[in-house]
């Protein structure tokens, strides 16, 4: 009898220390995710299609050398907004070493043609970074050095505005010059018909 006491007391035992281990084993899964957040947004004024494709990476930047580890990614269909486009980037904290560098990284494209992408580094978590961030990408140049077309103005036909007025001051110097021209050739008239015979 003594026996049997003995092996149900070592059973419940161990179920115990079982169900015991499974939770802290759950709690430590649960506490090893956490977010960098933040912004994209450009200063251009400029419009994108729905389709337009944000994607945004957090990284380790730590090796000089090498490129750039992806810890985490999110990519952004903008639909129907516009900049500044909210985004949450979900990691494990397990993939993170306190003597590292880490950074978020951000592109917009079009139909696979990259349109903006941050030209500086927004450091986060670690070495006293935050894990919030607002980034600017800039706009892509052509090999021409100009900027890439097809991305509607938003400022309501500027461009037209301005070429009008450019036509108006135009108009308006060769006017002045006809005008200046005209009456220098009165006044040189008038002095040759002055002069005595």
């Amino acid at each position: 009898m003594f026996g049997l006491r003995q092996f149900f007391a070592a059973g419940l035992t161990l179920v115990t220390l079982t169900i015991g281990s499974v939770g802290v084993a759950g709690g430590a899964a649960a506490s090893a995710d956490a977010t960098v957040t933040g912004t994209v947004l450009y200063l251009e004024r400029i419009a994108l299609p729905p389709n337009a494709i944000i994607t945004v990476r957090l990284v380790d930047v730590s090796r000089a050398d090498a490129p750039a580890i992806v810890i985490a990614e999110q990519q952004i269909t903008l639909g129907d907004r516009q900049v500044p486009v909210p985004f949450v980037l979900t990691y494990d904290t397990a993939r993170i070493d306190p003597r590292f560098s880490y950074a978020v990284q951000a592109r917009i494209e079009v139909d696979g043609t990259l349109l903006f992408i941050n030209t500086e580094r927004y450091a986060v978590i670690t070495q006293g970074n935050p894990t919030q961030r607002e980034i600017i990408v800039r706009r892509v140049a052509e090999p021409g050095g100009s900027t890439t077309p097809g991305l509607p103005a938003t400022g309501g036909g500027g461009g037209g505005g301005g070429a009008t007025t450019g036509g108006v001051f135009g108009l308006l110097a060769t006017l002045i010059l006809g005008l200046f021209l005209a009456r220098s050739v009165a006044a040189r008239k008038g002095r040759i018909g002055g002069q005595p015979s």
